[in-house]
């Protein structure tokens, strides 16, 4: 609420109270109180009081008499008299009274006497003016006077709270260089020591007792401590800015440390008066990264005097980051040609549209390490058959740094092996042009003799060329020996060639076959087959059918089965076959004791499949069995056959 409102609810407030007692009074009474209240306002008023009086009374009456503002501003000159003399506004409210008093005396009408009542309050109010600036001011003094008390109490406080902060601030000050790991000293500006803490002792075995007040320079290593001494004193002088310094220090037992130094001068009014450092034991820091660096450097030798490998470096994205010898030997590019670029400029066309070269570090990425056998390119475009190792390194948080990558030409290898893979096949072919030829023979030729003696045995029987019963009885045994020789014979011939394969085709020759051997071997087979192994080529018929006959025998001789599951189905990219037993199984590896034993069967399937492009593999289930299984991928020419 404003000033002015506040003097309004006064005003109506004591308009009220003044009301209330005016009810409760009589007349008589009221003017007792008046009479009572003139005499005792004279009795206040000495004589100088009187004087004021009675110019106050001339003044009102002028003011009475013509309403007219120079009046007001005499009593407003009176009011300022009486602060002078030391008046107080009491002494001017008897003043007022006396002389609005007298004034009253005389019989006036009630309008007379309002007129003058009001007139004499407006007066009065302006003599009191100079009384209500100068309590303005000393409100207003006294309100400056409260805000600074109270800005006084806030920077108090502020100062305890920061000094309670500095105290807190010292303690822990004081608790980190007490437990400290590293040493923390101060030195005079002379150069000796004024200051250690705890540490000390950990690291060299002296008790800070030992060198307060003596020289830091014993401590140095004799051949440190000229450099070190020089560097304090420019750090005193500030010449030197703090910086990282590495001193040996002798510790009690007289071996010497590495320590790693930070100084700092410190000033007091602007001038300085020591140094403060903070010392670091750095030796076993050392020793590591010294054997880091001869570990990179002999690796570094390794690497780069490698001729037979390419090993770099690729950057996470790819980028060549690294090179040596055989890298530039094996691709052709040298060192700066190559920094920068991608590592898919080392595959073909074909493999960088397909994306290979990103899946192959997606791979490594995941799984740590990949490698892989493939046609890459050199810089003059020429192509070779190479083995890549991609490994990824990472650092201690397990974040990727690099891709280390090793490549082996292996195109002799590969023309090697592509020799002797069709030196095999060609082997293969004859082999059953010849098992082809004989059977053709042993069947047409030596069959048909046979037949001819078997008949030509038959007919003397039945003419009755020789009468003897001992002579019939040889012409019989005779004629079944050469019965059981003509069966051999044409198993011979079918086990060499079987004319089912070429005639009728793979499923048909197999189904024969198995027929005859559970015949033979007194096993049980169950067979099931998918037409669709009749997509097959020819050479891929014969290889699954030598397969089968192969896996058969070595059941019969060495698996001591019981019964037999065949199967022939169709995979995904091609043909499955798998031949089981339920007799016993390998021991170890198959493929490592077909190699010791020298067994030509085994080897032989893993051979034919090897020429296929496809995947042979035996599993042994102990107390269960084996299981021989083989599967070729169709070819673009299977369709067509």
């Amino acid at each position: 609420m404003s000033k002015r409102g506040t003097l309004q609810k006064l005003a109506r407030l004591y308009a009220v109270r003044l009301r209330k007692y005016a009810a409760i009074k009589r007349e008589a009474a009221a003017e007792e109180a008046c009479k009572l209240g003139r005499a005792t306002a004279a009795a206040g008023l000495d004589a100088p009081g009187i004087s004021r009086l009675r110019r106050y009374a001339a003044k009102l009456r002028k003011h009475l008499a013509s309403e007219r503002e120079a009046i007001l501003e005499q009593s407003y000159q009176l009011g300022r008299a009486a602060i002078g003399q030391g008046m107080g506004i009491l002494d001017m409210a008897r003043i007022d009274l006396e002389a609005r008093d007298k004034l009253l005396q005389s019989k006036h009408d009630e309008k007379k006497r309002r007129r003058i009542s009001k007139l004499a309050g407006t007066f009065f109010l302006q003599s009191l003016s100079p009384f209500e600036a100068t309590h303005r001011g000393f409100r207003e003094t006294n309100a400056e006077l409260k805000k600074r008390n109270s800005e006084l109490k806030a920077q108090v406080l502020e100062r305890q709270r920061a000094e309670n902060a500095l105290r807190e601030s010292q303690a822990r000050y004081s608790t980190l260089i007490e437990t400290a790991h590293d040493v923390i000293f101060s030195l005079a500006p002379d150069g000796r020591i004024t200051a250690l803490n705890p540490a000390f002792q950990k690291i060299t075995g002296w008790p800070p007792s030992a060198w307060l007040g003596k020289a830091f320079a014993p401590l140095v290593h004799p051949d440190d401590v000229t450099l070190a001494v020089e560097r304090f004193y420019g750090v005193l002088q500030g010449k030197l800015a703090p910086q990282l310094w590495e001193y040996r220090v002798r510790k009690s037992d007289g071996q010497f440390i590495i320590g790693e130094f930070t100084l700092a001068r410190e000033l007091k009014n602007g001038k300085p008066v020591g140094v403060f450092g903070i010392g670091r034991d750095i030796t076993e820091r050392k020793r590591a990264e010294e054997a880091l660096r001869l570990s990179e450097e002999r690796f570094r030798l390794l690497v780069s005097n490698v001729k037979d490998y390419a090993i770099f470096l690729l950057e996470p994205d790819g980028r060549v980051a690294s090179w040596n010898v055989g890298a530039e030997r094996i691709y052709g590019y040298r060192e700066d040609e190559i920094f920068g670029r991608h590592v898919s400029c080392f595959y073909p066309p074909q493999d960088t549209r397909s994306g290979k070269p990103q899946r192959h570090l997606e791979t490594a990425r995941q799984r740590g390490w990949i490698e892989e056998e493939g046609w890459r390119v050199r810089k003059d475009g020429s192509r070779y058959w190479a083995n890549t190792v991609i490994t990824a390194v990472r650092d201690e948080s397990g974040e990727l740094r690099w891709f280390a990558k090793i490549v082996r030409d292996m195109t002799e290898r590969k023309q090697m092996d592509e020799a002797l893979r069709q030196l095999s096949r060609k082997i293969l072919e004859a082999q059953e042009e010849e098992r082809r030829r004989i059977s053709r023979e042993l069947h047409d030729e030596v069959g048909q003799s046979l037949t001819a003696v078997s008949v030509a045995l038959a007919t003397l029987r039945h003419n009755g060329v020789a009468d003897s019963e001992n002579f019939s009885r040889t012409l019989a045994g005779s004629q079944r020996l050469l019965v059981g020789t003509m069966e051999t014979v044409h198993r011979f011939a079918r086990e060499l060639r079987p004319a089912l394969l070429d005639e009728l085709g793979l499923l048909p020759a197999v189904r024969s076959h198995v027929k005859n051997f559970a015949a033979r071997s007194g096993l049980r087979v169950r067979f099931s087959a998918d037409a669709a192994a009749e997509r097959l080529n020819v050479e891929q018929k014969t290889a699954l059918f030598r397969i089968a006959q192969e896996s058969l025998t070595n059941v019969a001789k060495h698996a001591h089965a019981s019964r037999v599951r065949f199967s022939i189905r169709q995979t995904e990219d091609g043909i499955c076959m798998e031949i089981a037993d339920n007799g016993r199984s390998f021991r170890g590896d198959p493929g490592t004791a077909a190699k010791q034993k020298q067994r030509l069967g085994l080897l032989g399937m893993q051979e034919r499949v090897k020429l296929l492009n496809g995947e042979f593999s035996i599993l042994p289930e102990p107390g269960r069995g084996t299981t021989v299984r083989v599967t070729i991928p169709f070819q673009a020419a299977d369709a067509r056959n």
